[in-house]
C-alpha cells in the first residue's frame, strides 16, 4: 500500500450554511466575512456554505446563517501527483475514518484533497492517519 503525505493546517474553519438569497442580498453586499478569512464556498441549487476561519469568526453571520458549533481542524492528504490525477486516496481515508466512527467532511480542488475533522476526533484521526501516511 503506498503512503500519502498528510499536513494539517495551521488554521480551523467554522461552517456557515444559508440560502442563495441570504448570501446574494446581505452577506456579500455588508461584506460580512471578507475573502481573506473564508477558506472555501460551496454553491449547490439555494445552499451555500461558507467556511470560514475561525479566528475570523463574525457573531453577524451567526444571524443570517445556520451553523455548526464545531471547530473543525483542515488536513490536506497528497501525493507528489500534481493535479486530479490521485487514486485511491478519498476511498482508503474514507474506509479507514468509518471502522474508527470518524465523521468527515472533504473538500476537493483540483490541487488539495482536504479533509475537515472536527476538534472531537482529531486525535483519533491522528492516530489512524499514521498508519497510512507520512504525517
Amino acid at each position: 500500500m503506498s503512503k500519502f503525505s498528510v499536513t494539517i493546517l495551521p488554521r480551523n474553519v467554522m461552517i456557515y450554511k444559508c440560502t442563495f438569497d441570504v448570501y446574494r442580498t446581505i452577506i456579500l453586499p455588508f461584506d460580512i466575512c471578507s475573502i481573506e478569512n473564508i477558506m472555501c464556498q460551496t454553491f449547490l441549487e439555494d445552499e451555500v456554505t461558507i467556511y470560514l476561519y475561525s479566528d475570523q469568526v463574525d457573531t453577524t453571520l451567526s444571524k443570517f446563517c445556520m451553523f455548526d458549533p464545531r471547530l473543525y481542524h483542515i488536513i490536506n492528504i497528497h501525493e507528489d501527483i500534481p493535479g486530479i490525477d490521485h487514486i485511491g486516496i478519498i476511498a482508503m481515508i474514507s474506509k479507514m475514518f468509518s471502522e474508527k466512527g470518524i465523521p468527515i467532511l472533504y473538500i476537493n480542488t483540483y490541487s488539495y484533497n482536504l479533509v475537515l475533522v472536527s476538534s472531537e476526533w482529531m486525535e483519533v484521526a491522528c492516530e489512524a492517519l499514521k498508519s497510512i501516511s507520512n504525517i
